[in-house]
């Protein structure tokens, strides 16, 4: 086209620098864009070239700008957008979009127009084609593979979306930084087109004993995309390890009367924390006894950073599987303890049992069921005298002690273990049960109650486990015996109630109380020799002891003279001095010869006091040291925080709310204060009294709920005679009181006593020996029989030298019989009655110092049946002589009976003491049930 054509019309020009045709009449604009349309696309093509050209013969001023005014973000004319071109002259004009301003995914055809000169009829336009470019987004910012066991693997996913409206060229996708971590499949030259996601699988894969690296990473670089994304992977290469000890329960030759128990622990010995969902048994006479069955096992570097629990959070579990085989038959049977981890195999523990049939132990063992410890005694033909003892299965002792730890509801420990754990465990622990048999106070554990007896049952129940261990030991072939009989010794002074509790015990223990068999041979043997005779099992302290002594002294000293004593026409008088844990118990025996053949031993006179055994010197001791500890030391010790009452304690906690921490370390204080007083007062009773050290975390008070513990500890220096008197002054006066009682109530004067038996170890103590010498000044320091080797083995052995009596045949002559007449009540019996409307007086039927067994009837005439024609009848014991029942120590109720008798002419009750000292209650010759009472505990020291 000729510069002076019309380019529409293609006419001729007359007029060079008119803007329009003057043939046609339309705009002639001698500006020229190169090209009229241009692609940009962000990160691959984002700069392109627009050519500008004057044609005219005269400059031209150009303004660039979108046609719809609205500016486009992201988008650059490098030149600017406001230019001047000169005659006849080119223009280039770099366009640009700007990747991070523009929006992801954008993709729009934009048209600009170049007005010249300001005309807005003057112009040219030209498009832009504006995409946005490849743009890769992570989706995954980081593959965690968690957990990966040793030998496995594991599989993620990396995913990258194209958030660009182009398609996104992938150049290679790898790991780095470790063998471990590998890509599936191959990613070159794939194409991820716009808005779709791409998903790389990539692979975790360990080997044995190889560990993870601390760096590791997925890399992708595109073809057409600067970036590289790296996306870090991370594994816990873990070794999961957990093991089992012992890895098979077997249990040879279990006796089909006891349970039998085994300590598993599950511990973790791999690098990762293992969850327990639960433990569970297949067999119903499988129970597992644990803390919790759903838990964490911890690995050694999380028990480091985590708190341990030992319900939540631990780093060894320790549970009890518990075998009952008392329903099973004789032979082996077999089941499985599991445990249950979650993402795991479950483990398994095998657990066999065979059960055989003992042999029935058809002789009586000897239990000395003490407050503090006790002894067990069997017949055996490898001892001197017939006689052994049973030893604690921990310490290989003889003296077992008569403590119990619960270690869960269904275990637990007795004995020297118990003892070892006592401190640690207050809140688990039995003491000096024997104390309160028969009194009113339940204990709990792990939510379940328990009555004194059903504690003591527990003991019982060990003593009788280890002495069947023993004769096992000891059979040379091996055979099993089921020992279903023993005789059980209490202190003299024991109350129905008490009594009640000990054979409740024993039935509970598996023994058998031999009730019915008792009163057939009392009546028999009370006709062959014409006077009473006491056969029960439960056999007072001072009787055991005297059989042993008799014993002792027919094969130490001269024999004739002790039969020649025994032939007199008073007989040989004992004293029995019984100072044990519990109580301090005074007796007086007669053994004389029974005309028909044989050897009688009467008790005539029993007393005692349950509140000054050796727990109390105990206590008394202990008071003591905290009076100097506190007079010592800057710190200001609640003394009453150690020796207060329990039960003052217990209201105590209860109000300020102490924590269950803060009790069980307040029980544990209290405990090793004990200790520490009672190994003080055995140091007394050797002569050997050195100073006491205590310790600062037992020197506390509380504040706000919380113990304070002194800074440090104190030295006590040993208490001298004369303190060590003073304090014991009570207990000898009382000592003092209840000889002179007992030799009244035997009618036998101090010069009538050929022998003093000592059978409890307080008599070691200088104070007492004293004071029961100075009582005997005619004895001889020979027939003063107080040596610790006897003290501890006494009344043990003379109750399982009363059982060899018993079921062995021996000629009459040999016979040792327990004589009941001369026998004497330590209380007397009696009902409330009303001698006003208000106060209850107690209405003697059976004296303090009766001889027993014996029957009393009290008749009630038809004007003493109430109305309803029920005589209901409360009944107490009275170890005193006042006749007030409100407000009276001595006398307690000791249970209830309802008869009855409207359709009788007045009813005659009964009262009959039996030979174990137990109460039956008849209305005209038919037996009434008791509803037996409890005796209520006095406060004291003990919980």
């Amino acid at each position: 086209m000729s510069r002076n054509e019309c380019r529409y019309c293609h006419q001729w020009e007359p007029g060079r620098d008119d803007a329009y045709c003057s043939a046609c009449g339309r705009l002639l604009l001698l500006l020229e864009l190169e090209p009229e349309s241009l692609v940009l696309i962000s990160i691959i093509a984002p700069v392109k070239e627009l050519r500008l050209r004057n044609e005219s013969a005269r400059g031209m001023h150009v303004d660039i700008e979108p046609r719809h005014r609205t500016p486009i973000p992201g988008i650059a004319f490098e030149q600017g957008t406001s230019l001047d071109i000169p005659a006849n002259a080119e223009l280039r004009v770099r366009v640009g979009v700007d990747a991070q301003k523009l929006p992801a995914g954008f993709q729009r055809v934009v048209e600009y127009v170049c007005i010249v000169d300001g005309d807005s009829r003057k112009q040219r336009t030209f498009a832009l084609d504006i995409r946005s470019g490849p743009a890769p987004k992570l989706i995954t910012s980081k593959v965690d593979f968690e957990h990966v066991a040793e030998g496995k693997s594991a599989e993620r996913n990396v995913q990258v979306k194209n958030l660009g409206g182009t398609p996104l060229r992938i150049r290679d996708v790898r790991a780095e930084g470790s063998p471990q971590l590998r890509v599936q499949g191959e990613y070159g030259d794939r194409l991820v087109q716009p808005g779709e996601t791409l998903s790389i699988p990539v692979i975790w894969e360990t080997a044995l004993g190889e560990a993870a690296p601390r760096e590791s990473a997925v890399r992708i670089e595109f073809a057409n995309h600067p970036d590289v994304l790296v996306i870090p992977a991370v594994a816990q290469t873990f070794r999961h390890r957990v093991e089992l000890t012992p890895a098979l329960a077997r249990f040879q030759q279990a006796l089909a009367k006891r349970d039998y128990t085994t300590s598993v622990r599950i511990e973790n010995l791999g690098t990762t924390d293992i969850e327990v969902l639960s433990i569970e048994s297949d067999q119903p006479w499988i129970t597992v006894a644990a803390r919790a069955t759903r838990f964490t096992l911890l690995c050694p570097e999380s028990a480091l950073q985590k708190a341990v629990s030992p319900t939540i959070f631990a780093r060894a579990f320790d549970f009890r599987v518990v075998c009952s085989p008392r329903e099973l038959t004789e032979g082996k049977h077999r089941g499985n303890v599991t445990i249950r981890q979650h993402g795991h195999e479950p483990l398994v523990l095998p657990v066999e049992l065979t059960v055989v049939k003992p042999k029935e132990y058809r002789d009586y063992i000897g239990i000395d069921f003490g407050t503090t410890n006790s002894v067990v005694a069997v017949l055996s033909d490898r001892e001197k005298g017939g006689v052994a003892l049973v030893k604690d299965a921990a310490s290989g002792k003889e003296l077992i002690p008569s403590v119990l730890v619960f270690d869960d509801s269904d275990t637990c420990k007795i004995g020297d273990a118990a003892r070892n754990e006592a401190d640690t465990a207050p809140d688990r622990t039995v003491r000096s049960i024997k104390r309160v048999m028969g009194y009113e106070r339940d204990r709990t554990f792990f939510d379940r109650s328990y009555s004194a007896a059903q504690l003591a049952s527990l003991i019982i129940g060990k003593l009788v486990q280890l002495a069947e261990e023993k004769l096992h030991a000891d059979s040379g072939n091996g055979a099993h015996y089921d020992v279903r009989k023993a005789i059980i010794t209490v202190p003299a002074n024991f109350h129905d109630l008490q009594i009640r509790d000990v054979l409740e015990a024993c039935a509970a223990a598996g023994l058998d109380t031999e009730e019915e068999r008792v009163q057939r041979v009392e009546k028999q043997q009370s006709e062959q020799i014409g006077a009473a005779v006491s056969a029960g099992i439960i056999l007072d302290e001072p009787s055991a002891a005297v059989l042993y002594y008799l014993d002792f002294l027919r094969n130490t000293r001269n024999s004739v003279e002790i039969a020649n004593a025994i032939a007199r026409e008073q007989g040989l008088k004992l004293l029995v001095f019984d100072y044990g844990g519990g109580t301090l118990d005074v007796a007086i025996a007669s053994v004389t010869q029974v005309p028909t053949g044989g050897t009688g031993l009467r008790i005539l006179a029993n007393l005692g006091d349950n509140d000054i055994g050796g727990d109390h010197i105990d206590i008394l001791v202990m008071k003591e040291l905290l009076r100097r500890c506190r007079q010592e030391s800057k710190f200001e010790l609640d003394t009453t925080l150690v020796a207060g009452n329990f039960s003052d304690l217990e209201r105590r906690r209860d109000a300020e709310g102490w924590s269950a921490d803060v009790w069980r370390e307040l029980l544990r204080i209290r405990a090793q204060w004990k200790d520490l007083a009672e190994h003080t007062k055995i140091r007394i009773a050797e002569k050997k009294q050195t100073p006491v050290d205590v310790r600062p975390d037992l020197i506390v008070r509380m504040q706000k709920g919380r113990l304070e513990q002194a800074p440090r500890g104190i030295r006590i220096q040993a208490l001298s005679a004369e303190v060590v008197n003073n304090l014991l002054q009570p207990v000898v006066a009382r000592s003092e009181e209840l000889i002179r009682s007992a030799l009244a109530l035997a009618e036998v004067d101090s010069g009538d006593i050929d022998y003093i038996l000592h059978t409890g170890r307080q008599s070691l103590l200088p104070q007492i020996r004293k004071c029961v010498r100075a009582m005997f000044p005619g004895i001889a320091n020979d027939r003063d029989l107080l040596e610790e080797e006897h003290l501890k083995v006494c009344v043990a052995k003379g109750a399982a030298l009363y059982g060899r009596m018993r079921s062995k045949l021996v000629v009459r002559g040999a016979r040792i019989l327990l004589l009941s007449d001369g026998r004497r009540l330590p209380h007397s019996y009696g009902v409330e009655t009303f001698t006003n409307p208000i106060e209850p007086e107690f209405d003697e039927v059976i004296e303090r110092g009766a001889q027993y067994p014996i029957e009393r009837t009290k008749p009630y005439p038809p004007e003493m049946i109430p109305p309803t024609g029920y005589l209901n009848l409360k009944f107490y014991q009275n170890t005193g002589s006042g006749k007030a029942i409100v407000g009276n120590p001595h006398v307690s109720l000791i249970g209830e009976i309802s008869i009855d008798a409207a359709d009788t002419s007045g009813c005659d009750v009964t009262f009959a003491i039996g030979p174990n000292r137990t109460l039956r209650v008849f209305a005209n010759g038919n037996p009434v049930t008791i509803e037996p009472a409890r005796l209520r505990e006095e406060e004291s020291w003990t919980g």
